[in-house]
Protein backbone atom coordinates (compact mmCIF):
# COMPACT_ATOMS: atom_id res chain seq x y z
CA UNK A 1 0.00 0.00 0.00
CA UNK A 2 2.68 2.50 0.89
CA UNK A 3 3.99 2.36 -3.00
CA UNK A 4 0.91 2.48 -4.41
CA UNK A 5 -0.09 5.31 -2.16
CA UNK A 6 3.72 6.81 -3.17
CA UNK A 7 3.22 6.17 -7.02
CA UNK A 8 -0.20 7.52 -7.14
CA UNK A 9 1.27 10.84 -5.16
CA UNK A 10 4.22 11.39 -7.98
CA UNK A 11 1.30 11.23 -10.75
CA UNK A 12 -0.28 14.15 -8.74
CA UNK A 13 -3.11 12.05 -7.07
CA UNK A 14 -3.25 12.87 -3.50
CA UNK A 15 -3.69 9.54 -1.97
CA UNK A 16 -3.16 8.28 1.73
CA UNK A 17 -3.29 4.73 3.48
CA UNK A 18 -4.25 4.12 7.04
CA UNK A 19 -2.24 0.53 8.06
CA UNK A 20 -0.88 -0.88 11.60
CA UNK A 21 2.65 0.73 10.35
CA UNK A 22 1.36 4.19 10.78
CA UNK A 23 2.91 6.12 12.02
CA UNK A 24 1.43 8.89 14.57
CA UNK A 25 2.17 11.95 12.15
CA UNK A 26 1.37 9.51 8.82
CA UNK A 27 -2.28 8.69 10.56
CA UNK A 28 -2.61 12.78 11.62
CA UNK A 29 -1.89 13.89 8.15
CA UNK A 30 -3.97 11.57 6.60
CA UNK A 31 -7.09 12.22 8.76
CA UNK A 32 -5.98 16.39 8.02
CA UNK A 33 -5.78 15.10 4.32
CA UNK A 34 -9.62 13.40 4.53
CA UNK A 35 -11.17 16.51 7.01
CA UNK A 36 -10.49 18.69 4.02
CA UNK A 37 -11.54 16.59 1.38
CA UNK A 38 -8.24 16.69 -0.65
CA UNK A 39 -7.66 12.86 -0.49
CA UNK A 40 -8.94 10.93 -3.68
CA UNK A 41 -7.92 7.38 -3.00
CA UNK A 42 -7.82 5.95 0.64
CA UNK A 43 -5.92 2.57 1.50
CA UNK A 44 -7.29 0.76 4.24
CA UNK A 45 -6.84 -3.20 5.27
CA UNK A 46 -10.10 -4.94 5.61
CA UNK A 47 -8.66 -5.84 8.77
CA UNK A 48 -9.52 -2.30 9.66
CA UNK A 49 -13.37 -2.81 9.22
CA UNK A 50 -13.41 -5.03 12.48
CA UNK A 51 -13.07 -1.42 14.14
CA UNK A 52 -16.86 0.54 14.44
CA UNK A 53 -14.99 3.50 14.27
CA UNK A 54 -13.85 3.31 10.30
CA UNK A 55 -17.30 2.63 9.24
CA UNK A 56 -18.49 5.98 11.11
CA UNK A 57 -15.32 7.73 9.48
CA UNK A 58 -16.31 6.19 5.68
CA UNK A 59 -20.06 7.12 6.08
CA UNK A 60 -19.12 10.58 6.83
CA UNK A 61 -17.11 10.89 3.78
CA UNK A 62 -18.25 11.23 -0.24
CA UNK A 63 -17.01 7.71 -0.74
CA UNK A 64 -17.84 7.08 -4.87
CA UNK A 65 -16.25 3.77 -5.49
CA UNK A 66 -14.74 0.64 -3.11
CA UNK A 67 -11.89 -1.22 -4.51
CA UNK A 68 -11.34 -4.70 -3.23
CA UNK A 69 -7.69 -6.04 -4.31
CA UNK A 70 -6.91 -9.80 -3.43
CA UNK A 71 -10.55 -10.35 -3.93
CA UNK A 72 -9.73 -14.32 -3.48
CA UNK A 73 -8.68 -13.81 -0.18
CA UNK A 74 -12.57 -14.12 1.13
CA UNK A 75 -13.10 -17.67 -0.38
CA UNK A 76 -12.67 -19.64 2.85
CA UNK A 77 -11.17 -22.38 0.80
CA UNK A 78 -8.66 -20.15 -0.85
CA UNK A 79 -4.80 -20.24 -0.22
CA UNK A 80 -5.07 -16.98 1.42
CA UNK A 81 -8.33 -16.39 3.61
CA UNK A 82 -8.53 -13.43 5.53
CA UNK A 83 -12.00 -13.22 7.37
CA UNK A 84 -12.45 -9.14 7.34
CA UNK A 85 -12.33 -9.75 3.66
CA UNK A 86 -16.00 -11.05 4.46
CA UNK A 87 -17.03 -7.35 5.86
CA UNK A 88 -16.53 -5.66 2.66
CA UNK A 89 -19.99 -6.99 1.20
CA UNK A 90 -21.56 -5.03 4.28
CA UNK A 91 -19.41 -2.11 4.06
CA UNK A 92 -21.24 -1.75 -0.10
CA UNK A 93 -24.87 -2.15 1.48
CA UNK A 94 -23.67 0.46 4.04
CA UNK A 95 -22.02 2.81 2.19
CA UNK A 96 -24.48 2.38 -1.13
CA UNK A 97 -21.54 2.67 -3.67
CA UNK A 98 -20.15 0.57 -6.50
CA UNK A 99 -17.63 -2.26 -5.89
CA UNK A 100 -14.63 -3.45 -7.87
CA UNK A 101 -13.21 -6.79 -7.51
CA UNK A 102 -9.74 -7.60 -8.67
CA UNK A 103 -7.39 -10.83 -7.98
CA UNK A 104 -4.77 -13.02 -10.57
CA UNK A 105 -5.21 -16.20 -8.10
CA UNK A 106 -9.16 -17.23 -8.80
CA UNK A 107 -10.90 -20.47 -10.54
CA UNK A 108 -14.49 -21.27 -11.37
CA UNK A 109 -15.27 -21.88 -7.75
CA UNK A 110 -13.58 -18.70 -6.24
CA UNK A 111 -14.93 -16.71 -8.56
CA UNK A 112 -18.55 -17.60 -7.92
CA UNK A 113 -17.80 -17.27 -3.98
CA UNK A 114 -16.44 -14.25 -4.88
CA UNK A 115 -19.89 -12.74 -6.09
CA UNK A 116 -21.70 -14.61 -3.65
CA UNK A 117 -19.77 -12.97 -0.89
CA UNK A 118 -18.64 -9.42 -2.21
CA UNK A 119 -22.09 -8.59 -4.79
CA UNK A 120 -24.91 -10.53 -2.98
CA UNK A 121 -28.31 -10.09 -4.37
CA UNK A 122 -26.62 -8.47 -7.30
CA UNK A 123 -25.08 -9.87 -11.09
CA UNK A 124 -21.83 -8.10 -11.50
CA UNK A 125 -20.27 -7.65 -14.14
CA UNK A 126 -17.10 -10.34 -14.85
CA UNK A 127 -14.32 -9.65 -16.90
CA UNK A 128 -11.84 -12.63 -17.10
CA UNK A 129 -8.63 -13.14 -19.13
CA UNK A 130 -6.02 -15.66 -19.64
CA UNK A 131 -3.53 -17.52 -16.77
CA UNK A 132 -0.71 -17.65 -18.54
CA UNK A 133 1.83 -15.26 -17.23
CA UNK A 134 5.27 -15.60 -19.16
CA UNK A 135 6.55 -13.16 -16.38
CA UNK A 136 6.88 -16.11 -14.12
CA UNK A 137 9.16 -19.11 -14.37
CA UNK A 138 9.47 -22.09 -11.44
CA UNK A 139 12.41 -24.41 -11.39
CA UNK A 140 12.78 -26.80 -8.33
CA UNK A 141 16.39 -28.65 -6.93
CA UNK A 142 16.21 -31.24 -4.42
CA UNK A 143 17.34 -29.86 -0.94
CA UNK A 144 21.44 -30.38 -0.21
CA UNK A 145 23.06 -27.60 2.29
CA UNK A 146 20.19 -25.31 1.84
CA UNK A 147 22.03 -22.12 2.94
CA UNK A 148 24.94 -22.61 0.49
CA UNK A 149 22.36 -23.48 -2.24
CA UNK A 150 20.18 -20.00 -1.57
CA UNK A 151 24.22 -18.57 -1.08
CA UNK A 152 25.09 -19.73 -4.80
CA UNK A 153 21.59 -18.62 -6.34
CA UNK A 154 21.94 -14.91 -5.24
CA UNK A 155 25.49 -14.77 -5.69
CA UNK A 156 24.82 -15.53 -9.16
CA UNK A 157 22.48 -12.75 -9.43
CA UNK A 158 24.36 -10.10 -7.76
CA UNK A 159 22.44 -6.53 -7.55
CA UNK A 160 19.21 -7.89 -8.71
CA UNK A 161 16.40 -8.11 -6.27
CA UNK A 162 14.67 -10.92 -4.71
CA UNK A 163 12.71 -12.45 -1.78
CA UNK A 164 13.78 -15.09 0.41
CA UNK A 165 10.80 -17.11 2.34
CA UNK A 166 12.02 -18.87 5.27
CA UNK A 167 10.11 -21.07 8.31
CA UNK A 168 10.66 -19.31 11.04
CA UNK A 169 12.02 -15.91 12.44
CA UNK A 170 15.03 -16.53 13.39
CA UNK A 171 15.76 -18.30 10.03
CA UNK A 172 15.14 -14.63 8.04
CA UNK A 173 18.07 -13.32 10.72
CA UNK A 174 20.83 -16.05 10.27
CA UNK A 175 20.10 -15.73 6.13
CA UNK A 176 20.48 -12.35 5.90
CA UNK A 177 23.12 -11.62 7.88
CA UNK A 178 25.18 -15.33 5.56
CA UNK A 179 23.85 -12.74 2.49
CA UNK A 180 24.89 -9.37 3.78
CA UNK A 181 28.18 -11.13 4.58
CA UNK A 182 28.63 -12.34 1.02
CA UNK A 183 27.96 -8.91 -0.11
CA UNK A 184 24.49 -8.44 -0.72
CA UNK A 185 22.23 -5.77 0.50
CA UNK A 186 19.99 -8.02 2.66
CA UNK A 187 17.09 -7.38 5.61
CA UNK A 188 15.28 -9.51 7.47
CA UNK A 189 11.48 -8.90 7.89
CA UNK A 190 9.13 -10.57 9.66
CA UNK A 191 5.91 -10.32 11.79
CA UNK A 192 8.19 -9.62 15.21
CA UNK A 193 10.40 -6.39 14.12
CA UNK A 194 9.40 -3.66 15.96
CA UNK A 195 7.56 -0.93 13.23
CA UNK A 196 10.31 1.17 12.57
CA UNK A 197 12.24 -1.44 11.45
CA UNK A 198 9.44 -2.85 9.32
CA UNK A 199 9.29 0.39 7.31
CA UNK A 200 12.51 0.79 6.90
CA UNK A 201 12.58 -2.58 4.94
CA UNK A 202 9.86 -2.18 3.50
CA UNK A 203 10.97 1.34 2.01
CA UNK A 204 14.55 -0.27 1.29
CA UNK A 205 13.26 -2.73 -0.75
CA UNK A 206 10.24 -0.84 -2.80
CA UNK A 207 13.27 1.97 -3.76
CA UNK A 208 16.61 -0.31 -3.76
Amino acid sequence: MRDQVRAMNELGIEAGALTSGNTDDEIEQVFTALEEERLRLLYIAPERLANPGTLMMLKKLDVRLIAVDEAHCVSQWGHDFRPDYLRLGDLRKQLNVPLAAFTATADADTRVEIVERLFAGDAPEIFLHGFDRPNINLAFQPKDKPRQQILDFANARMGQSGIVYCGTRAKTEVLAQALRAEGHKALHYHAGIDPEMRRIAETRFSRE
